[in-house]
């Protein structure tokens, strides 16, 4: 979004100190007022009119009456233009969570996100907002967060990110290559890496699934790429398309993905070894020390495509480009037999577990029944004693 972010430095004045008194003239004695119980103390009253000095913000109030109940809304400082995540409208919806598609879809109104922001805060031209001007932002709260590498130096990252079971970071390597992450509960590990700043706005759905946006910039500033990471329960769809008509070029094996479009690159880690229990993991290790388990690297499979998405169900994980399936891989089955038995142990804890749990909560609930039934009892006892 090409905004223009004009500064304005306040104008602050200087008073020369006034003059102190040759001396002082002593204070009358002041007299004690009577007590009254009826006469509120100066603590009392100072409470009083700070609350009735208190004002609403008109801004928060106009941008509440814009979308309802959906938000809430918080203050966002804006950054110098090209120098922070903050330089535009744009970019301080999707530092909130808001995807692109949030931000612009027009509503019943003809309005989009921006429209409403720039009317609650009073603005007329978006290209013309002041540097550390403080503006009225939807907020999602904890279902909603976003971090970018924009105003990052080489070697610096942002704090990590959790939101719903997303956790996402974005930081400037130190050869200045940009790049924005996202680690999902389940093991998968996306990162997105550009020479132009990148972004994440993660969000958590109605439906309890969370979705992480990555946008990419080339060298000329142009966002190229975009990365769309879901999770929702045991399944994790990550998908990949170009937005500058170029083409993902790369390689997919049963580890994962690596997709290149043009300068930016995605990769998508799918190591077994994070979707695994502890026990089939130390399986592992002791098949792969008596070289009983997987020998050399897996073969991988070409994928070209201007839409490649990749579905990890579990240990199952598909790769389709451009709607057509191009490879299929079973991440369990090359297992040796310590992991195998790892496996069935880590399944069996986990049901012993479950059960054990349903157990806990339907004990819980007999409890309550029961001590409802006893109170019932009681009741209609002593309502038949008092006749």
């Amino acid at each position: 979004m090409g905004t223009q972010i004009k500064s304005s430095a306040p104008k602050v004045e200087h008073k020369a100190p006034a003059k102190s008194a040759a001396k002082a003239a002593p204070k009358p004695a002041e007299k004690k007022a009577p007590q009254n119980s009826a006469v509120k103390s100066p603590t009392d009253k100072a409470s009083v009119s700070g609350d009735a000095k208190a004002k609403a913000d008109p801004g928060a109030d106009k941008l509440t009456k814009a979308f309802g109940d959906a938000y809430g809304t918080s203050k966002v400082k804006t950054d110098t233009w090209k120098k922070g995540p903050n330089d535009s409208i744009e970019g301080m919806l999707k530092g909130k969570g808001f995807s692109l598609k949030d931000i612009y879809t027009k509503g019943q109104d003809g309005k989009n996100m921006v429209d409403k922001v720039m009317s609650a805060n009073n603005i007329k031209d978006a290209k013309k907002i002041k540097d550390g001007q403080e503006l009225n932002i939807p907020d999602l709260g904890k279902n909603g967060g976003g971090t970018a590498t924009a105003g990052l130096k080489p070697g610096e990252k942002t704090e990590a990110k959790q939101v719903g079971d997303h956790k996402i970071q974005s930081e400037k390597l130190a050869d200045g290559t940009n790049q924005s992450s996202v680690e999902t509960k389940n093991g998968s590990d996306v990162k997105v890496q550009s020479p132009g700043n990148s972004t994440n706005a993660t969000q958590v759905k109605p439906d309890g699934s969370t979705s992480t946006q990555t946008l990419a910039k080339n060298e000329q500033g142009k966002v190229t790429t975009e990365v769309d990471t879901t999770t929702k329960g045991n399944t994790d769809t990550i998908q990949a398309k170009t937005l500058d008509g170029g083409t993902l070029k790369g390689k997919a094996n049963q580890d994962g993905v690596q997709l290149q479009n043009g300068s930016v690159k995605v990769t998508e880690d799918l190591d077994e070894r994070k979707r695994d229990g502890a026990v089939e993991n130390f399986g592992a290790k002791v098949d792969k020390f008596f070289g009983m388990g997987p020998q050399g690297p897996s073969p991988s499979v070409d994928v070209q495509g201007k839409n490649v998405t990749t579905t990890a169900v579990g240990n199952d994980i598909t790769v389709q480009a451009d709607g057509k399936q191009v490879a299929k891989f079973n991440q369990d089955a090359d297992d040796g037999f310590f992991e195998r038995t790892g496996a069935a142990v880590d399944k069996g804890v986990k049901t012993v577990s479950d059960l054990a749990g349903r157990a806990a909560n339907g004990a819980v609930d007999l409890a309550s029944r029961a001590g409802g039934a006893i109170s019932n009892a009681a009741s209609g006892l002593w309502n038949w004693i008092r006749g």
